[in-house]
């Protein structure tokens, strides 16, 4: 790269080239004229242009025709090898065949998103692409603006209400929310109201991107507040503490077909009142990925597991 005389190549742009590349295979103003779809004067002002630059008439006339200069025959193949080139690299990539690639995704999420999204998407990749492997990083919200543009994740899923950077984003679902609580310490069923739910003691998940907020400031506008007992990150946690304790989790609903398949009889789920708010989970990657196949088969991946979900 240092060997790079770049004020030299400013002169030269690819357009000159690809003119030079058709004037050394024809001989021929015209016929490159026609090949380019071009006309003559402007193919004549491109030679002109690259006889001064390069200090060589590359073709002269001899006869009725144009044969090259030595200078410009000794062009001709290394020419014609390094367009090929620059076309398979910057304009024909060859397809990426992604069920050899080996890499691993590294993603931001909350491990109350993993238990929803991570079994079914291992799954999937595993079947398409056995080679990538994901390494799921625990971070707040906060820090996964820095963590994208440093390249230190590959990509986040979460709330992320109040980004400051222009990145790229595809929801992968819009929920509300659900009371929890495990029958066994209630002599009675608590009840669903916002009213109610004010009075009782609650185990506050505080690993959700900034989900959590959405509630208390919702709550905050009815001049109510949420008396938080406990607050854990872990989504194993919340039964167990629910199982000892008379208290309730406010949690998403897309936890709910985690738990309801897990061995958990005794624990309830309430629905809140029809004004419960809601939020869109969203799965987030820097802009200087758009276009990586690997990067965009995984987000495929993801935005369908996620419909997968959603739908049950």
């Amino acid at each position: 790269m240092d060997n790079i005389n770049a004020l030299g190549l400013r002169r030269l742009d690819l357009n000159s080239l690809v003119v030079l590349h058709s004037l050394l295979q024809t001989a021929s103003v015209s016929l490159t004229a026609r090949q380019l779809c071009l006309g003559q004067p402007a193919v004549s002002h491109v030679l002109k242009h690259l006889r001064e630059l390069l200090g060589d008439p590359l073709l002269y006339r001899y006869g009725r025709g144009m044969r090259l200069s030595p200078y410009g025959e000794s062009l001709k193949q290394p020419l014609a090898e390094w367009l090929m080139q620059a076309q398979e690299w910057l304009v024909a990539r060859a397809p990426v065949a992604v069920a050899e690639v080996r890499r691993c995704w590294r993603v931001a999420m909350p491990d109350l998103l993993e238990s929803w999204l991570l079994p079914d998407l291992v799954s999937t990749l595993q079947a398409r692409a056995p080679g990538i492997s994901l390494a799921v990083i625990a971070m707040p919200a906060s820090a996964v603006e820095d963590a994208l543009e440093s390249g230190t994740i590959d990509a986040a899923v979460g709330y992320f209400p109040s980004l400051t950077r222009p990145l790229s984003r595809a929801p992968l679902l819009t929920t509300d929310f659900l009371a929890f609580f495990d029958r066994r310490p209630w002599t009675e069923a608590p009840q669903a109201t916002w009213e109610a739910l004010a009075t009782y003691a609650h185990v506050h998940t505080s690993y959700l991107g900034n989900s959590a907020g959405v509630m208390d400031r919702f709550w905050e506008k009815k001049g109510l507040a949420r008396n938080i007992l406990v607050s854990t990150a872990n989504l194993l946690t919340i039964p167990a503490l629910l199982a000892k304790l008379q208290a309730v989790a406010l949690l998403p609903r897309c936890i709910v077909s985690e738990w309801a398949a897990a061995p958990l009889p005794n624990l309830i789920s309430l629905a809140l009142p029809p004004d419960c708010p809601r939020f869109t989970i969203e799965l987030l990657w820097h802009p200087r990925l758009d276009s990586d196949p690997v990067q965009t088969f995984i987000r495929q991946a993801v935005l369908e597991v996620a419909e997968k979900g959603e739908r049950h």
